[in-house]
């Protein structure tokens, strides 16, 4: 493809996850030029917003201006997504009851709260359940969880569930800032296996405790449906995990190596906030959070990408002078990734979009600061 035709396409992958705001006018245009869509194609289901595209085209009245087989490819996914969001309901309504007398804090994080209270059903979907907790409170979590059934360990779809060695254990709390997952076999049609992320750190190392108990104070409870419900982190707070997350995978090493660093859906989880909760007032409670955190760097690195993806959200009131007040004065760290084990730290020339849709970051990265042997 040449350089004007890749820019167009990534535009239209964009494009194509505005579910809140889709230019109409916009994406005519885009649909009506000699794009290479099967690459778009690709890059939708890579970036894990497949179901968006089908849903926006569907809502912009675009649907039938594409070719057949990408439009079935598309409606494939959101249909499976749908059945995927209703699976996960009843996951979470058996995670409900299973915390609700627990003595300690605690707040779910990512697609438990986007996919039921965020996105319109079959968009945003989850391969598992991610809790937020102090890490005091993780052993008590743990006896929570194994008193009903679950282990900690690793599955692949048809084979059994294969239990964790204390390396693996002690190195994902290291290095992590997480716990291996907890899983258990689930009765549930189309879920085979419940899967619990125990999270107690906004980055990948232990974390200051005390940004996590504060974070904790402030818990809110959403509904899931009459007589189910969850805790889940306030409004400012939600976005800065979201954002510190996003930024923990982009910048370690093992995340790029795993191609599991980057992906459309994560800036397309702050994109919705914004635009959900996003006005002047909010946008200085937000920078007043993310300076208490002190978690300045992350919150610019994800906020800053998730403004390339949705330039709209430039028009919000407030939004530009928050990413300005968090946005530190050396920007390097925008294109470092670090090895924790060792403190190598690697670098990148690509600008942002070539970064975001490149297949293959890892084989692009270049050593800048040699780290200490352990």
């Amino acid at each position: 493809m040449n350089d004007s035709s890749k820019v167009l396409e990534q535009k239209l992958v964009l494009e194509l996850t505005r579910f809140l705001d889709y230019d109409s006018e916009y994406l005519n245009f885009l649909l009506s030029e000699p794009l290479d869509m099967p690459w778009v194609l690709g890059q939708l289901c890579w970036n894990r917003v497949a179901g968006i595209a089908y849903y926006v085209l569907k809502e912009s009245g675009n649907l039938y201006r594409v070719n057949r087989d990408f439009r079935f490819s598309l409606e494939s996914i959101y249909e499976s997504g749908c059945k995927k969001n209703s699976s996960n309901m009843q996951a979470l309504c058996y995670l409900s009851e299973l915390f609700s007398d627990v003595d300690f804090s605690y707040a779910m994080l990512k697609g438990s709260f986007l996919s039921s209270a965020v996105y319109p059903e079959g968009l945003r979907t989850s391969n598992d359940f991610d809790l937020l907790m102090s890490l005091s409170d993780v052993s008590s979590c743990e006896k929570i969880l194994k008193k009903a059934g679950f282990i900690q360990g690793y599955y692949r779809p048809g084979q059994e569930l294969v239990p964790a060695d204390r390396k693996q254990i002690l190195e994902s709390r290291l290095n992590r800032g997480e716990t291996v997952p907890f899983l258990k076999k689930s009765d549930i049609d189309g879920l085979n296996i419940i899967e619990i992320d125990l999270n107690f750190s906004l980055d990948f190392k232990t974390g200051d405790e005390n940004q996590i108990t504060d974070m904790l104070k402030n818990v809110i409870s959403f509904s899931l449906k009459e007589g189910c419900s969850l805790l889940t982190l306030s409004e400012e707070d939600f976005i800065i995990q979201l954002c510190t997350h996003l930024y923990k995978e982009a910048s370690v090493f093992f995340w790029v190596k795993q191609k599991r660093d980057l992906a459309i859906y994560k800036f397309c989880d702050i994109y919705a906030l914004l635009l959900k909760w996003g006005e002047k007032s909010f946008f200085q409670k937000l920078a007043d959070r993310i300076e208490c955190f002190n978690v300045q760097k992350e919150c610019c690195y994800a906020l800053a990408g998730t403004l390339e993806c949705y330039s709209s959200l430039g028009k919000l009131d407030g939004f530009q002078k928050l990413l300005d007040e968090i946005t530190p004065k050396d920007t390097s760290f925008l294109k470092e990734i670090i090895l924790p084990k060792t403190g190598e730290i690697y670098t990148y020339n690509q600008s942002f979009f070539d970064w975001l849709f490149l297949s293959d970051r890892f084989s692009n990265l270049q050593l800048k600061t040699k780290g200490v042997s352990i």
